[in-house]
């Protein structure tokens, strides 16, 4: 499960068996309701605390979210909580892509119809702040979901080639970028090559965090496209579990 800090301390169910609480080395406690071992609370928790934001906002633009929580009564402490603590600028990249989070909503089989609606507030996160790499790689990815595969594949390439101005290194969106830019233009051996490029990737990276979240969406869409994912290798297993060869929680 990816959790929201990096500290992991210690983990405990509670009597029944339904819910797993994390605290951390600095004392912030994540809950996760079980259901079915695979639906987290604190990603649930983070999506209605968005809806809830946009929704308020779009109800009212010139209206700060502290003036609506203020006037919300129904709302309970935890979601109040969480809005409060996820509420950001309206004007900052980080707003616009969190809206873009909750416009997407979590079907990925509607994504596509629905990026491109988005593509304007994630072109205007990437212009805000340009040099910072997470809003142009999910730019590119949003990009290929839209179906604009050759602009998404250039895009990466552009960022990632050595001649780069602001130079980064590759990223699993990236490669997830590369799979579904292949897959829409017919080529698969380039996609699986890409996907397998990505899942190698994430297998060694540190700590579950939102690159986790972002990559593991669009593997599901490249499944939907007829790209399923490959079996793990042993070895991957391997790296991917074993405690002593990660330097965060996984």
């Amino acid at each position: 499960m990816p959790l929201p800090f990096s500290d992991g301390h210690g983990v405990c169910f509670d009597p029944a068996g339904r819910t797993i609480s994390v605290v951390s080395a600095s004392g912030k406690v994540a809950m996760f309701e079980l259901d079915g071992g695979a639906i987290a609370k604190e990603r649930s928790l983070r999506r209605a605390a968005l809806a809830w934001i946009d929704a308020a906002q779009s109800a009212s633009p010139g209206q700060s979210v502290e003036t609506a929580l203020a006037a919300a009564s129904d709302l309970g402490p935890e979601l109040r909580a969480a809005i409060a603590e996820r509420a950001p600028s309206r004007d900052s990249p980080e707003w616009l892509w969190h809206l873009i989070e909750v416009r997407l909503g979590e079907n990925e089989a509607t994504w596509a119809e629905r990026a491109e609606s988005c593509l304007p507030l994630g072109r205007r996160a990437a212009e805000l702040q340009p040099e910072v790499i997470p809003y142009r790689a999910r730019l590119a990815l949003l990009l290929a979901v839209a179906g604009h595969f050759q602009e998404a594949a250039s895009q990466v390439e552009a960022d990632t080639a050595p001649s780069a101005v602001l130079r980064r290194a590759m990223l699993p969106s990236d490669y997830l970028t590369l799979a579904l830019s292949s897959i829409g233009r017919g080529d698969r051996s380039s996609a699986a090559s890409h996907q397998q490029a990505a899942l190698e990737m994430l297998v060694r990276w540190p700590t579950p965090d939102e690159q986790h979240d972002l990559a593991d969406r669009a593997l599901q869409l490249l499944e939907l496209r007829g790209l399923p994912r490959p079996a793990r290798k042993e070895a991957d297993r391997e790296v991917g579990t074993d405690a002593s060869k990660q330097p965060g929680p996984r």
